[in-house]
């Protein structure tokens, strides 16, 4: 069972995942290359995909992510060292910190 879904993985062409969060209805994966959250269902399926945009632009460099009881997304954004929250609809939230020195 575990291969198969291995394999469905692998047919979804997912470029540099970094991130796995399983919750009791899907399985979500973090691709870093495309800057893309990924979600399946317990059996493998791609049900939807985001690319993390939001009004200050593009997710850069993301590394590791959580879901919250809303489901919302809380995304480490490494390019721009900050934390950004995104709705299931994937609309940015909030975005936490900022590049600093110390």
């Amino acid at each position: 069972k575990h291969l198969e879904f291995l394999n469905c993985l692998y047919a979804q062409q997912l470029r540099s995942p970094c991130d796995v969060k399983v919750t009791p209805s899907c399985i979500v994966v973090l691709d870093r290359s495309p800057n893309c959250v990924h979600f399946f269902s317990r059996s493998g399926a791609l049900s939807r995909s985001c690319v993390t945009r939001g009004k200050d632009g593009m997710i850069s460099g993301p590394r590791f992510f959580c879901l919250d009881p809303a489901g919302n997304i809380l995304l480490t954004d490494g390019h721009h060292h900050q934390i950004k929250i995104f709705s299931p609809s994937e609309q940015l939230i909030h975005t936490i910190g900022k590049k600093g020195h110390g």
